[in-house]
């Protein structure tokens, strides 16, 4: 996959864990060393997750709040990024709904999506030449919700969008419905439009949470935050449309998620042979490796994330590097991944950030 270059690191955070803004780190290619660089205090409260354009130019990040300037809503900032990284306001705009917590910018840099988790809805913006937002031009709110997990599924909560392949698509994982939604994107337009044929119902009591493509573009991988398990699906190449094929679990079945543990981030290797989702409470790493001849998952291990409640992680361009980081210890480590096995080897590198929730980034 190439020899791996120094990475600017883009780290979302909770500010009422200790956090003071988005913070940039670089990661040395060589050794999987992390350096603090700076860190941007205006991103408002809460700028858990972030994203970066396609350009490299620009970064958005979510304000995850409930009162986005009196309004019943959260925010979302953009920033240009700068030298080393440093990050300068652009604008804002509100979600028009609360709790956004996961944000992505099509291929084409033109539109960017932002699921709203605590209102169960999706945002569409579009995106300025300079990287500036306009009002959002498109909002779906998702009805209903009566899911196996009274607590957490009496009604929606969008907590992700992911670009398909070929950027026609927008697929949101709603763990309050216990479905994953596909939308065909409207790029004339400016819209989203629902598309009930493609989308598909998750394992009742699941929670679908993130989502992530297959390489090959035919398979794709939902990891359900409450049932702790992956959800692997086919990909219909002429409609988008999703078929589970099977699933397998995050963790042994005797760790429950009625004992305080739970799934969060999922990511596949670039070269496409292993798939990694995250465990909080059990706080590792599941690691799959990906059969291209039976298409399934086969077990590999699970990696302990050195800290306490593994949000996001990330792999680099060259599927070298590992990031792990742990929300509640406030601690990013680095793994040195095997692209035979597909293990994951602790470098003795880690870098204290309070509240890191999600890590983007892009060549230094």
């Amino acid at each position: 996959m190439g020899h791996p270059k120094d990475q600017l690191i883009f780290v979302g955070t909770y500010t009422n864990l200790g956090a003071k803004g988005i913070y940039t780190c670089r990661l040395n290619g060589e050794t999987g060393q992390l350096t603090e660089l700076s860190v941007a205090t205006d991103s408002g409260p809460n700028p858990s997750f972030v994203t970066i354009h396609p350009n490299g130019n620009y970064l958005y990040s979510v304000a995850e709040i409930n009162d986005y300037e009196g309004d019943d809503a959260g925010g979302v900032h953009a920033y240009s990024i700068g030298e080393n990284g440093k990050l300068s306001l652009i604008n804002k705009q509100s979600t028009k709904g609360t709790g956004p917590c996961h944000l992505v910018v099509e291929q084409n840099g033109k539109y960017l999506f932002v699921a709203n988790y605590a209102g169960g809805s999706v945002a569409m913006f579009e995106v300025n030449d300079d990287g500036s937002l306009n009002e959002a031009c498109d909002f779906h709110q998702h009805v209903g919700g009566s899911g196996v997990e009274a607590s957490r599924q009496n009604e929606p909560h969008a907590h992700s969008v992911t670009v398909s392949p070929r950027n026609n698509q927008l697929i949101v994982c709603d763990l309050g419905l216990d479905k994953v939604l596909v939308y065909d994107i409207d790029h004339e337009g400016g819209k989203l439009v629902l598309n009930e044929d493609a989308s598909v119902d998750s394992p009742p009591g699941g929670g679908p949470r993130h989502f992530a493509f297959h390489p090959n573009g035919e398979n794709a991988f939902a990891i359900n935050e409450i049932g702790l398990t992956i959800s692997c699906y086919d990909v219909d190449q002429d409609t988008g449309g999703l078929t589970e094929t099977h699933w397998v679990g995050t963790v042994r079945p005797d760790v429950t998620y009625e004992d305080g543990n739970s799934t969060a981030d999922i990511h596949v290797s670039p070269d496409g042979k292993h798939v990694y989702g995250s465990n909080r409470g059990h706080d590792t790493l599941a690691i799959y490796g990906w059969d291209a001849d039976a298409r399934m998952l086969y077990y590999i291990a699970n990696e302990s994330t050195r800290g306490n409640t593994p949000r996001n992680f990330a792999i680099d361009p060259t599927g070298t590097w590992v990031l792990a980081e742990n929300q509640d210890s406030g601690t990013i480590h680095t793994f040195r991944r095997d692209a035979d096995t597909g293990r994951l080897s602790h470098t003795g590198h880690m870098i204290s950030i309070p509240g890191p929730v999600c890590i983007q980034m892009m060549d230094a």
